[in-house]
């Protein structure tokens, strides 16, 4: 991930601190698939890991620039596909479903392995300028 120094926006609040999904907000595909997060309805937050202090709120600052990083409300964390995984999980029963089959079994992994060539890739995948900006 390309994440951009340092100033945070924001200081982690109590949104923070419940179920969240961190993105690159910098990297195009990666908004535009946070947005279609908010579309599908999944019950957490979207935020842009340049928007926090990831050490503060127990993320792996060098790993989330490889995964994407998402925080559970006991303050769990998960990294790549098995954080996509728990962010379908908040969702409807086909989006739950999904979420529970692309990390048990067989499944789990051959989707890490899609996530490693989506995550080496994703500069190369659609977007354009105008999903730089996410909004909360």
């Amino acid at each position: 991930m390309g994440l951009r120094a340092n100033p945070y926006t924001h200081v982690v609040n109590e949104s923070l601190l419940g179920t969240v999904l961190f993105f690159d907000g910098d990297c195009t595909f990666c908004t535009k698939s946070a947005r279609l997060g908010q579309r599908l309805h999944l019950k957490c937050e979207f935020t842009p890991l340049q928007c926090v202090d990831p050490a503060s709120i127990g993320i792996d600052p060098t790993r989330a620039q490889q995964e994407v990083p998402f925080r559970d409300g006991h303050g769990t964390i998960l990294y790549g596909h098995e954080a996509i995984g728990a962010a379908l999980r908040t969702g409807s029963p086909f989006w739950c479903t999904l979420g529970h089959v692309i990390t048990l079994g067989p499944m789990n992994r051959l989707s890490a392995q899609v996530y490693r060539v989506v995550s080496r890739h994703r500069s190369q995948l659609p977007g354009d300028a105008t999903t730089r900006k996410f909004e909360t």
